[in-house]
């Protein structure tokens, strides 16, 4: 994939080519074996799939930070009445 980016009158144009379009051919969604290209980056630069898809590494980090952090629910204005409340959770974590 080639990002071109152009500026016309202060607007700021970015442009999608696949490497067919780039020897002259037509535009075209990736095919499947362009999907599964790795990137000509250094492994240094990549990110892990599998830290998006991984239940074993979602657990640890429930457990690890978002079971220990504060859980913001609302601001006080948005309970405008004595004695009303709101109910909120995140990961599994539901303290009322």
């Amino acid at each position: 994939m080639i990002f071109r980016i152009t500026y016309k009158k202060g607007v700021v144009i970015v442009d999608m080519k696949t490497k067919s379009e780039k020897s002259g051919g037509k535009a075209h969604s990736r095919t499947k074996k362009e999907w599964e290209l790795k990137p000509e980056l250094p492994d240094s630069h990549l990110v892990s799939t599998e830290l998006f898809t991984s239940e074993k590494l979602f657990k640890e980090e429930v457990a690890n930070i978002w079971h220990k952090v504060w859980l913001p629910i609302c601001h006080e204005s948005e309970l405008p009445e004595l004695l009303d409340y709101r109910t909120s959770g995140i990961a599994g974590n539901v303290p009322i």
